[in-house]
Order: C-alpha cells, then structure tokens, then sequence
C-alpha cells in the first residue's frame, strides 16, 4: 500500500496518520478491561473457612467489611463509630420495610468474636433482620 503526500493538483496534503493513536487506545483499553476488576477487591479482609459455606462476595446485597485493624466500612467507605454504622444503616433504601433486608457481613478471620458480634449488634439496632457471614468454601486437601 503506498501513501501520497501529494494531491492531484500536485499540491501537499495535511492529513493525520491515526493508526498508531488507535493502536495505543485499543491497548489502554484491553488493559483497563483487564484490570478494573481487581481494583474492587478488598484484599484487608481475609474471610474465614467454612466447610458448608457459600461465597457470597459477589452477590448484591450491601456488605458490611471488618478488617484484620477492627475497622469497619460500609460499602467501600469507612465508618468511624459504631454508632455511626447504626445511624447510615438506618437511612440506606436497602433497609426500608419493603427490603428484604439482608446486610452481609465480611469479617477478617483473624478478629475477635466479640467485635463481629458488637457489628452485628449495631446492624441488628438499625433494622437489620437477615444477616450473612461471609465465609469462603475450605479446601478439601487430597
């Protein structure tokens, strides 16, 4: 394939040459494809085993995470105070009477019973009738 610079009237053309800006777009964009799904992963929660759980970290309803620190989010922001937890609860559309109400709850395996169970205690305060602990399937070792 051959490319004039020259136009029938013999006069130069200006014209843009786009294929090497399309090539790195299209790059950019395979490689954005590739990564946005590892940048909503929380890799501070380690869930805990269960040989008859589910994995429910990718279903829809709202998640509640405590990290391996004891800090708490809900959703992808962080909440400061138990109490706060209680007070955003009590305003999400997910918790209105018409909801089923279901909050998961992913808690780093490494943490105290005694804070899952004050988390648990502040979502059951604001409304909160179905909880889920999120745990990950054991590894059957063969």
């Amino acid at each position: 394939m051959t490319t004039s610079f020259e136009s029938h009237s013999g006069r130069p053309v200006a014209a843009i040459n786009v294929t090497p800006m399309a090539d790195v777009m299209i790059t950019l964009l395979i490689i954005f494809m590739v990564m946005t799904p590892m940048f909503g992963r929380d890799d501070h929660v380690r869930l805990p085993d269960a040989s008859n759980g589910l994995d429910l970290r990718s279903s829809g309803s709202l998640a509640i995470r405590v990290r391996d620190d004891g800090s708490v989010f809900l959703g992808d922001r962080r909440v400061d105070t138990l109490g706060q937890l209680t007070h955003e609860l009590r305003d999400r559309p997910e918790l209105s009477p018409e909801s089923p109400r279901l909050l998961r709850v992913e808690a780093d395996a490494s943490l105290p019973y005694s804070r899952v169970a004050e988390v648990l205690d502040a979502c059951h305060a604001a409304g909160a009738r179905e909880l889920v602990l999120v745990t990950v399937p054991k590894r059957t070792e063969r």
